[in-house]
């Protein structure tokens, strides 16, 4: 519940402020800092998305324990991710296994016994995980915005797939294996998955009026933009964020130690409920959960 109260309470403030800055009539800020809020306002809906629907599971999961019920996760640390692919292995992981095993699985069948030449095998996959990718995005509405969204699934992962096929036969499956642990190479990655899927969500936030006059307004370089600053600030974020977290994973080690006992484990309790009725008190309203919808 901290994370649907707090993290994306917070998130949602931020995102809210900022949209109301670059989508406000008489706002008529320069480029670069239009694209500039647009990108931070693409982040932080992506952050509020996150907390909101990975916390409505977990307080989901939680009663379904109370109940009796082993309820599967739904999330897996979806920004350690390192592509698009592996993204939605961990993002929504019961309508990612869903669509595998209902929709790209026979697709996959059905196209291997329709293009029989071993030539096409590997670019089978693409094509399959372009169609199934568009059906997801179709799932989140019928609407023309969620048609876009579900074109740019599906390209993120069909484009996805086709860079594995070309890199492994350009260097073999264990040069592109070594290639994949590279730090760098790594990291980057990630950041390339996180700033598009991020800016892929503002399909979920604006409408096809708004979306159409945000496309008009950066124009194609303004998109390239938002799109290489977003992926280098992620990727350094993601650095500085896993270093730091390795550097104190001993004093985590030592905290969850001395948690162990009765009044630790209430004292944390008390400040997560602290945390709760601060947040809730200053922006004076429950928290609100993004997927009721669906």
């Amino acid at each position: 519940y901290v994370k649907v109260a707090v993290f994306s309470a917070i998130a949602q403030f931020i995102f809210s402020h900022l949209t109301e800055l670059f989508l406000s009539p008489g706002a008529g800020l320069p480029t670069l800092k239009f694209s500039a809020v647009y990108a931070f306002a693409a982040v932080a809906y992506t952050m509020y998305l996150y907390y909101n629907f990975s916390g409505y599971m977990d307080i989901v999961i939680g009663i379904g324990w109370l109940l009796g019920q082993n309820l599967p996760e739904n999330f897996n640390k979806p920004f350690a991710a390192g592509s698009f692919l592996e993204f939605w292995s961990r993002w929504h992981m019961t309508l990612s296994d869903w669509f595998k095993t209902y929709v790209f699985n026979p697709l996959l069948k059905a196209l291997a016994r329709r293009f029989t030449s071993p030539r096409t095998d590997a670019y089978l996959g693409v094509l399959a995980f372009f169609i199934t990718f568009l059906i997801m995005g179709l799932w989140h509405g019928a609407s023309s915005v969620f048609i876009v969204y579900g074109l740019l699934m599906g390209a993120g992962a069909s484009a996805n797939k086709l860079w594995q096929v070309v890199a492994t036969r350009q260097l073999g499956r264990k040069g592109y294996q070594v290639l994949a642990r590279n730090t760098a190479f790594l990291y980057l990655s990630r950041g390339l998955t996180f700033a598009y899927f991020a800016l892929a969500l503002t399909c979920l936030w604006l409408d096809m009026q708004q979306l159409v006059g945000l496309v008009r307004q950066l124009g194609v370089f303004g998109i390239m933009t938002c799109y290489l600053g977003l992926t280098a600030t992620a990727a350094m974020a993601f650095l500085i964020w896993d270093t730091l977290t390795a550097q104190l994973a001993p004093l985590r080690l030592h905290a969850i130690s001395l948690s162990s006992g009765v009044v630790a484990r209430n004292l944390a309790l008390s400040v997560e409920i602290l945390l709760i009725v601060t947040v809730a008190s200053f922006f004076h309203k429950a928290p609100e959960f993004v997927y009721r919808a669906f």
